[in-house]
């Protein structure tokens, strides 16, 4: 930029083609080039205590060290595969007599790349950025080499049969010995960590491997005692013995199966649960378990009746899968012919008119009694034609149905008596086919009868108009012993022991949205601005600022996610007390850790 006149701003140009910004001042009127605009206004855009050399900085970011660290990590592992080429090469020039080069070929091939980053995209392999990148790269890069290494040695006749401990701890990194416990089994994980932690470095750098492998078998050492400390702590913050419902747990287990989610303190209350659930937000963790939950609910009620997933919850549906049931498994028994009554029928037809007999002293009941008596009278038979019963059993239901809607109390009493006959004249065709030893067309029917009486359960439970289920509503009637199987069964017992996670997500609003987070970004935003500023000046307070107000947002997902992930779900089922939700997260994260501690062990970020 060249010097601007003295004129202008009324002082000396700077050296160097700039200006000396202390030369300004608000109070004197001045005409500034657009490009002083546009500093001014970046400067006074900016946060106050996020001015200055961190905040220009962070405007002229450009990921060119970022780019260049990923691909030096790549060039790392490339740098390895040709080693044995440069090993070689250097070799050859020590037995011709040749001078021996200050540092080995592929020692110089790594430092080579560096340089050529910096030159052609201008890349700093001294930065943070370059370092971070190059280390994610590599890792990335070195995540298979335990298996592969495992493979290898599987392939050598009889490796297989007789170290499979070592096989899999090879593997893993020392993370497990295909079950061996005791000594055996930990000096088996420390030999597998030393050749996995030996792979894992020497890929990224042949010279590394030693001091890879010794890293390697320390860890899984460090992690058990790292494992009996948690087990202490745990014991001290953990749920009690007296949390864990047999009956309770059983249900949990089976719904997580299922695919259902539940939060911890639901199945064993405890301080660090509650901690967690605490960042996450009670009310935001209750609205994303019930999210979850109801697409499990709803489509194990779609799985009940053989639906497809994207079918409609509504009554209209219910209503068509009804007919179609009915014309599968009813219309068929048709061509029966002539189906004798047998006592089981007419025994049926009498135990419902004994519900309703009495002495005649009460003249209103005498007669609604009596309605019900002559109602089951009509339908007294020695036998019936197969498809007149057909039409019996749906008219029968039909009415029933019809009385159950009504609001009046001997007509509840007639609905029952109602559907109580259909059910008689079903339970006859039964003994019927059974007795002809018809078996396809008892098992069309049977099925038919059972899956209709699935979908009468789903109707009452679903919400005409929202095309969803209340999985509360079949808790009830699993409550009242309605004898639900399968699906609807699981549907309900959930429902019935974790009624706050199956909560239709209606009634306690939209997920994770909460009006507080815009203030409780700002405020942390302030806070760590401050905080920042005090312990690393303007770049401090950059990050401060920016942490403090994404905590809000970035955190409490992260905590909900922990509580729902698959490993801390079961864990909440056997891990005993002292143990759970924490100690089960940090086990979902051993496999990473045992992969890369080579890598960070070393110090290769510095490299």
């Amino acid at each position: 930029m060249a010097a601007y006149d003295a004129d202008v701003f009324g002082a000396p140009a700077a050296a160097g083609g700039g200006f000396d910004a202390d030369v300004f001042s608000a109070s004197v009127p001045v005409k500034q080039p657009p490009v002083a605009q546009l500093a001014a206004a970046q400067q006074k855009a900016a946060p106050v205590g996020l001015r200055g050399e961190g905040y220009e900085k962070a405007m002229k970011y450009d990921g060119r060290n970022q780019i260049g660290g990923a691909i030096r990590g790549a060039g790392s592992i490339g740098s390895t595969l040709l080693a044995p080429f440069d090993y070689a090469e250097d070799a050859l020039k020590r037995a011709m007599g040749m001078a021996a080069p200050a540092v080995s070929t592929n020692t110089q091939r790594r430092r080579d790349i560096d340089a050529g980053l910096t030159s052609a995209i201008g890349s700093d392999p001294n930065s943070t950025e370059y370092k971070t990148t190059k280390l994610l790269a590599e890792i990335g890069g070195t995540s298979g080499a335990g298996g592969f290494v495992a493979d290898l040695v599987g392939k050598i006749p009889g490796a297989a049969a007789k170290i499979p401990g070592l096989l899999d701890a090879i593997r893993t990194g020392g993370m497990s010995a295909n079950g061996y416990t005791g000594a055996g089994g930990m000096a088996t994980r420390v030999a597998g960590g030393a050749v996995n932690g030996a792979a894992t470095a020497g890929l990224v750098d042949p010279l590394d491997a030693p001091e890879g492998a010794m890293i390697g078998s320390a860890f899984p050492v460090a992690t058990k005692l790292a494992g009996e400390t948690g087990g202490i702590l745990g014991r001290v913050f953990g749920p009690s013995a007296q949390t864990a419902n047999p009956t309770k747990l059983q249900t949990a287990k089976e719904s997580m199966e299922a695919g259902y989610v539940i939060p911890p303190n639901m199945i064993k209350p405890s301080f660090k649960n509650s901690v967690i659930e605490s960042i996450s937000g009670k009310q935001a963790t209750a609205q994303i378990a019930s999210t979850k939950n109801q697409a499990i609910s709803e489509g194990l009620a779609r799985r009940s009746l053989g639906l497809p997933q994207d079918a409609p919850l509504t009554f209209e549906t219910m209503k068509s899968y009804r007919a179609a049931q009915h014309q599968a498994g009813y219309e068929p028994l048709r061509q029966v012919g002539m189906i004798p009554a047998g006592s089981n029928f007419n025994r049926a037809l009498d135990d419902i008119a004994n519900q309703y007999k009495g002495k005649g002293t009460i003249p209103a009941i005498a007669d609604s009694k009596k309605e019900i008596s002559d109602l089951v009278a009509l339908h007294k038979s020695t036998g019936f034609d197969a498809g007149d019963a057909v039409d019996a059993i749906r008219t029968l239901r039909e009415d029933a149905t019809a009385l159950f809607q009504s609001t009046s109390a001997g007509d509840k009493a007639k609905a029952k008596a109602t559907k109580a006959i259909a059910d008689a004249y079903e339970g006859a065709i039964d003994d019927a086919l059974g007795a002809t030893g018809n078996s396809k067309l008892l098992t069309a029917y049977r099925d038919a009868r059972q899956n209709i009486a699935k979908s009468g359960t789903v109707e009452k439970a679903i919400r005409e108009g929202s095309g969803t289920l209340d999985a509360r509503i079949l808790a009830r009637e699993f409550q009242k012993g309605k004898p639900l199987t399968g699906d609807l069964k699981t549907v309900a017992k959930f429902a019935n022991t974790f009624d706050k996670a199956a909560q239709p997500p209606h009634l306690i609003g939209s997920p994770a949205v909460h009006n507080l987070n815009s203030m409780f970004s700002a405020g942390g935003g302030g806070l760590g601005a401050g905080l920042g500023s005090v312990i690393g000046g303007a770049p401090g307070a950059v990050v401060g600022g920016a942490l403090g107000a994404g905590y809000p947002y970035v955190v409490p997902p992260i905590a909900r996610s922990m509580m729902f992930s698959k490993g801390a779900q079961q864990g909440l089922l056997s891990a005993p007390s002292g143990q759970g939700l924490l100690s089960t997260s940090l086990d979902e994260a051993l496999p990473l850790m045992y992969r890369t501690n080579p890598l960070l062990g070393q110090g290769l970020i510095g490299q």
